[in-house]
């Protein structure tokens, strides 16, 4: 029998009404609330959706709660959270880890334990 244990994480970022839809359409649907949100994404949320700061709490909770394990995580989920868990870990805000490749492996080892 495998020793790990499955968990459903819903750390990916709420995007409301826009959930599921490609920017092409929603900048030709919702032109004006798609242009605020793109100017000002930290702080505006899609309609019904969160913003980068409440993603950013519930990815610092989820990564708080994995240090508290000495278990080995494999963590599976979209790029903008995989981003904003690297910039978490690095201690930036996710405005300064744009970029790079999603798909890179995060070291979240804690150092403090003896």
């Amino acid at each position: 029998m495998s020793d790990h244990i499955p968990r459903r994480c819903s750390a990916f970022r709420a995007f409301g009404l826009w959930e599921g839809r490609e920017f092409a359409e929603i900048e030709r649907t919702d032109a004006v609330r798609f242009q605020l949100w793109m100017r000002a994404y930290e702080v505006e949320a899609p309609p019904g959706g969160q913003t980068a700061a409440q993603l950013r709490a519930r990815v610092t909770d989820w990564l708080e709660e994995r240090q508290k394990t000495a278990a080995t995580i494999l963590a599976v989920t979209h790029a903008g959270v995989t981003r904003m868990a690297r910039a978490v870990a690095a201690g930036k805000s996710r405005r300064h880890r744009r970029g790079g490749s999603p798909s890179q492996t995060i070291d979240l080892t804690r150092t403090d334990r003896t």
